[in-house]
């Protein structure tokens, strides 16, 4: 195949403007080698491909696949990538037996701090004592993999901080760390049974917490209720099935600044009001979040320090008068609304000066005189409309409004 390299986002639609907004943290989404083809042949092909395509300063991850291993290619793209800090060996199929090539590789890149295990736990002791290795992912973590691998591996990795098993069929591998206390940032996909709590409750010192789900296994709100993590920042629980006492119990959580409820479908108007009251966030993402309505939103104009939102789904939003309050918003997502030109909706989105991205999707009332109400926003980099009614009259406007080329319109 040979050198593959890929930038993941949280969609593909965004992924530039991700880059341009949040610089090297981001992890973008689309593979590159699609577009390389044979090209990554020499040194040289790679030093030309970097030199052709600047957006390659943001990239993140680089994985091999097959038989690949790590070669003067590999190390030239380091050199140009100064924002690489990610290997994946996931995609290595079939399992390679022996790894002894690119731990080396890992040993002499000391920026490489992330790292994707391959799914064979056998080769797993091979990458023990990696000191850099500070970010560990498991994908697909089955039941019956070897509890012993795991725990020889993670108790090796002496700056090991965060660790995602968001595809574990169950979590009491965890049990087998020595020092949780160590880990800062911990993502799950299972966490039903009563054992859940027990072993999530070892990680008092977790400052982020994913535990999004797309499974009939989702969290409960007594176990959401029941965990004690004070200095838990960021939480992730999009896809749940969460009610009322199990979303008012995160009010304990007073250093929460970061939630996403994407998809929880029984987030409703109440629960917002609550938190709101209790609670401030730089990141909130509701989108998915059928029950919500303006009345719930209205409440956002508590939140003065939000700098990232998205919302929409149930198709009952249209008045973004709240948009008045969030001055210090950069990025806003709208999905599946009834905003239109309307004094209450789109001219409201003239209040956020520090805004950069604007995506509105599946919103047929945006037409051109939704769109004309922006004129003056020249700050925006760029916009994305997907779904909406705006003609090429209206194309021309957004043209105006934005530093970049426009993503979506349609």
């Amino acid at each position: 195949m040979g050198l593959r390299t890929m930038i993941r986002s949280q969609t593909d639609h965004n992924a530039e403007l991700l880059q341009i907004l949040e610089g090297p943290t981001i992890k973008v989404g689309y593979r590159l080698e699609k577009l390389l083809g044979s090209r990554f042949e020499t040194v040289e092909s790679v030093r030309q491909f970097v030199s052709e395509n600047p957006s390659l300063f943001y990239l993140q991850t680089i994985g091999f696949s097959d038989n690949e291993v790590p070669d003067a290619k590999h190390e030239e793209l380091l050199k140009l990538c100064p924002n690489i800090t990610s290997l994946s060996l996931f995609a290595c199929h079939p399992p390679k037996k022996n790894f002894k090539s690119i731990v080396k590789f890992l040993e002499s890149c000391r920026c490489i701090t992330s790292l994707s295990l391959p799914k064979s736990p056998q080769t797993w002791s091979q990458f023990a004592n990696l000191t850099q290795i500070e970010d560990l992912k498991i994908a697909k973590w089955k039941a019956s993999y070897s509890k012993e691998s795991f725990a020889s591996l993670v108790n090796s990795l002496p700056n090991l901080t965060a660790l995602d098993l968001s595809g574990a069929e169950k979590i009491d591998c965890l049990d087998l760390i020595d020092e949780p206390s160590r880990i800062k940032s911990l993502s799950l996909a299972y966490c039903q049974d009563k054992s859940s709590r027990i072993a999530l409750n070892r990680f008092s010192n977790l400052e982020s917490l994913c535990l999004a789900t797309n499974k009939k296994s989702a969290l409960t709100d007594e176990i959401l209720a029941s965990l004690e993590m004070p200095s838990l920042q960021a939480l992730n629980l999009s896809s749940n099935k969460l009610k009322g006492t199990g979303i008012s119990s995160l009010t304990r959580f007073k250093d929460l600044a970061s939630l996403d409820f994407s998809f929880c479908k029984n987030v409703n108007d109440e629960a917002l009001k609550i938190l709101f009251f209790n609670l401030q966030f730089s990141h909130l993402a509701l989108n998915g979040c059928i029950s919500i309505t303006d009345a719930g939103l209205n409440c956002l104009a508590l939140q003065k320090g939000l700098v990232s939102l998205s919302f929409g789904g149930g198709e009952e939003v249209h008045n973004l008068s709240f948009m008045e309050f969030l001055g210090e918003l950069k990025t806003l997502f709208i999905e599946h609304s009834q905003i239109d030109e309307a004094p209450e909706s789109m001219p409201m989105l003239t209040h956020l000066k520090k805004l950069v991205l604007l995506a509105i999707w599946d919103a047929p009332f945006v037409n051109d005189a939704a769109v004309a109400a922006l004129k003056g926003m020249t700050h925006l980099v760029n916009i994305q409309l997907a779904g909406s009614s705006v003609t090429s009259e209206g194309e021309n406007i957004v043209q105006t409004l934005t530093r970049k080329k426009v993503t979506w319109i349609g």
